[in-house]
C-alpha cells in the first residue's frame, strides 16, 4: 500500500510540473457529442462526428476497442450486432474485416457507406476541429494481448497526431487511468462511473491520478457533488442518453454540471443557451 501511495504522489507531483492543459480552458457548459450526434447519424461514425460538430458541440465523445491485429476501432460496444451489420466479437476481427462492414445502413440506408473508423481517422479528421474525449472501454484491457496494448496504442496515437492538450482519455477501468498517467504525466485523464460510489470520496479519488473531471450518469447528479468536485477544481461531467428528459438536464445545470454527453448537441446548445450561455472557464 505504501508503495501505490508513494507511486501516486510522485505522479501528483509531475502533473503539477507539466502544467495545466487547455482542455479545463474551455467555457462551461460543455456541449459534448456522446458518440457523435447518434440523435441523428449513426453512433461513433465520421457522418456523426461531423454532424455533432456542426451543431455546436465543444468535444466528441468516442469508444476504442482493439482490433484482431492489435488497430483501435472506434466502436462502443465488443460485439458487433447492434451497430454493424458484422456478427461475433470486434476483438476477433481484423481491421480490413471491420472496414468492410456497414456501420450506418441500420440507422438509414443512405448512410450504408459509414465504416467503423480508427482512431487515427477521427483524430486526423477532426483533432484539430474540437475537443475529443476517448473512452478505452474495459472489455479491452481484458484481451489475451502482453501488457495495457489498448492504453499504449491509445496514447501513442494521441501523441504521435499532437493532441495531448485537447484530448482527454477517460474510462471505467481505474487501473487503466493508473496506465495512462504512469505513460504520460501530462494527459488529461477524466474518471468514469456510473456515480459515486458508497464510502469513496469520489474528488480525492480523481485527485489521485490528476485527473480533470468526473463522468457519470446524470442520475446521481446532486448540489453536493457537483460542490465537492469544483471545490477541488474538478469538471462534473454527467453523461445524458436519450431517455434523459430535457428538464432532467435543466436541473443538473442548476445543480452546477459542467456539461454534458449528450445524443442531441443542438437540443443541448439551445437549452444551454437559453438558460443563459457558457458560463466563465474554471
Amino acid at each position: 500500500m505504501s508503495l501505490i501511495l508513494l507511486s501516486l504522489a510522485v505522479l501528483a507531483a509531475l502533473m503539477l510540473l507539466a502544467g495545466p492543459a487547455d482542455f479545463l480552458g474551455r467555457p462551461t457548459p460543455l456541449v459534448i457529442g456522446h458518440r457523435g450526434c447518434p440523435a441523428r447519424r449513426p453512433e461513433n461514425t465520421m457522418a456523426s462526428f461531423e454532424q455533432a460538430i456542426a451543431e455546436g458541440a465543444d468535444m466528441i465523445e468516442l469508444d476504442v476497442q482493439l482490433s484482431a491485429d492489435c488497430q483501435l476501432v472506434v466502436i462502443h460496444d465488443a460485439t458487433l450486432e447492434r451497430t454493424t451489420n458484422g456478427h461475433g466479437l470486434v476483438a476477433m476481427h481484423t481491421l480490413e474485416q471491420l472496414r468492410g462492414l456497414d456501420a450506418g445502413g441500420w440507422f438509414d440506408p443512405r448512410l450504408a457507406d459509414q465504416r467503423p473508423p480508427t482512431l487515427a481517422e477521427v483524430f486526423e479528421a477532426f483533432g484539430q476541429r474540437t475537443l475529443i474525449n476517448v473512452e478505452i472501454k474495459a472489455e479491452a484491457l481484458c484481451l489475451p494481448l502482453p501488457g495495457w496494448t489498448v492504453v499504449e496504442l491509445t496514447l501513442a496515437e494521441i501523441a504521435r497526431c499532437g493532441l495531448e492538450r485537447t484530448t482527454v482519455v477517460s474510462s471505467m477501468s481505474f487501473d487503466a487511468l493508473l496506465m495512462a498517467r504512469a505513460i504520460n504525466p501530462r494527459l488529461n485523464l477524466a474518471v468514469l462511473a456510473h456515480g459515486p460510489k458508497p464510502g469513496i470520496d469520489t474528488a480525492m479519488l480523481c485527485q489521485a491520478i490528476g485527473a480533470r473531471a468526473f463522468n457519470f450518469h446524470i442520475s446521481s447528479v446532486t448540489r453536493d457533488l457537483t460542490e465537492s468536485l469544483h471545490r477541488a477544481g474538478l469538471l462534473a461531467l454527467p453523461y445524458a442518453d436519450a431517455s434523459v428528459t430535457p428538464s432532467a438536464m435543466a436541473r443538473a445545470l442548476e445543480l452546477g454540471c459542467d456539461g454534458f454527453f449528450a445524443d442531441d448537441p443542438a437540443a443541448l446548445r439551445a437549452m444551454i443557451d437559453k438558460q443563459g450561455g457558457a458560463k466563465a472557464a474554471r
